[in-house]
């Protein structure tokens, strides 16, 4: 799938480095994130260390939102999953 399709703009590809992907939420419940990589669909998990140190709800990713994912993985149901980076 192409991020482009997706509304990514070429002139953001200096914001992201070889190690990460970028993906874009699509849905959002109970602190799960669903969203839309290159690959296709996956699950996406806020960090600890991020959860620690929010203070407001506006701080949160929303639906639109585009996140840096680390390396995907396989979680517990065998979906592909990620940690937001």
């Amino acid at each position: 799938m192409e991020i482009k399709s997706l509304g990514w703009h070429a002139g953001w590809d200096e914001l992201i480095d070889g190690d990460h992907q970028v993906a874009r939420i699509i849905a959002v419940h109970r602190g799960q994130y669903k969203a839309i990589s290159k690959e296709g669909p996956v699950n996406l998990t806020l960090p600890g260390k991020f959860l620690k140190t929010v203070t407001a709800s506006g701080d949160y990713p929303a639906v639109g939102d585009w996140v840096k994912i680390g390396e995907s993985h396989f979680d517990g149901q065998g979906n592909p999953s990620a940690l937001i980076e």
